[in-house]
């Protein structure tokens, strides 16, 4: 029997606490946890439902766990608003504007092409975890901020759409590093994504791919998106209105009914800053490090547009 409602506290219990836990999206029958995959070849996660089904609470329950457990966060937010929680958290960015979100894209795309291209290191650096909300008008914005603003000559297809393309198609190309003959490591980049069931079914703007999606999350959904979001639609699950209550999608197509985990918008930071433990902050020469890191690999200012990233792009903060 599925709970009526899921916890920070019910969460929290069943964490171990260790780097790299990953994130729990909700509990299903028996209490059982429904985590994302960290390990799978396409591990992002998609939640597509109509408004005001909690989209925006299911990625602040991610990502939130997510930064706990040592991830670093871009939150891309063309609603301005949404995640007021995560404002000038030491690890994570948050960025408003299309042309912010535009030269940010490319420096992942960057970023992605270094870690997949790494020989004789098995650590490629802290989890990047993307979080993108309404995906599909974000695609559609990108595309028209970049025929605005392209030069004589240069192509027409938006550069910034097509690192999130590559972004989400790195999964399918094995996202993982075989160092010689020892461990597989893996470049730990995720997207973490929400788009109205109405983009979904028209394709998030052009953005293809929905394979690329190890994890979708769906609620409040039409059989047309049900059949987009997940190839075999028999039988199609009932739609619940009972708060928090989602459809999670598996990259094998299996379904399982979920109650999305509660965090609001105090426990959500509390967790971030502190991690699972909250009785201490992180050790400052941890902290350090990981700020140095993370300065150093985004902070970095570069000219140009296309392939680079303009003067305008600065480290960390809010936009």
């Amino acid at each position: 029997m599925l709970p009526n409602e899921v916890t920070y506290a019910e969460i929290a219990a069943l964490i171990d606490g260790s780097k790299d836990a990953p994130p729990i999206i909700g509990l299903a029958d028996g209490n059982q946890p429904i985590t994302v995959d960290l390990d799978d070849d396409s591990p992002h996660v998609l939640a597509a439902s109509g408004a005001g089904r909690g989209k925006t609470v299911l990625l602040r329950t991610v990502l939130s766990q997510a930064l706990a457990a040592g991830g670093h966060g871009v939150i891309f937010d063309p609603k301005i608003i949404s995640h007021p929680w995560a404002e000038d958290l030491a690890k994570c960015e948050y960025h408003r504007s299309v042309e912010t979100i535009h030269d940010r894209l490319l420096v992942l795309r960057e970023e992605a092409a270094r870690r997949a291209g790494v020989a004789g290191h098995i650590d490629v650096g802290p989890r990047i975890w993307v979080l993108i909300e309404e995906l599909g008008p974000l695609v559609n914005r990108l595309i028209r901020y970049w025929r605005e603003i392209k030069a004589p000559g240069e192509p027409d297809a938006s550069p910034a759409v097509e690192a999130l393309c590559k972004l989400l198609g790195t999964g399918a190309e094995q996202r993982r590093v075989q160092v010689g003959a020892g461990p597989i490591a893996p470049i730990k980049m995720h997207v973490v994504a929400s788009t109205q069931r109405s983009s979904a079914a028209l394709g998030m703007g052009g953005l293809a791919g929905w394979e690329n999606f190890g994890t979708r999350c769906l609620a409040d959904y039409p059989p047309h998106v049900w059949r987009l979001l997940r190839r075999d639609v028999s039988p199609l699950p009932s739609r619940s209105r009972h708060r928090g209550r989602w459809q999670v999608v598996a990259t094998d197509d299996t379904v399982t009914e979920t109650q999305v985990g509660f965090f609001s918008p105090r426990e959500a930071r509390t967790l971030a800053e502190c991690g699972w433990s909250r009785l201490a902050l992180p050790a400052p020469g941890r902290c350090a490090q990981v700020l140095t890191w993370f300065r150093e690999r985004f902070g970095r200012a570069r000219a140009g547009r296309g392939g680079a990233v303009s003067r305008r792009l600065t480290g960390g903060g809010s936009r």
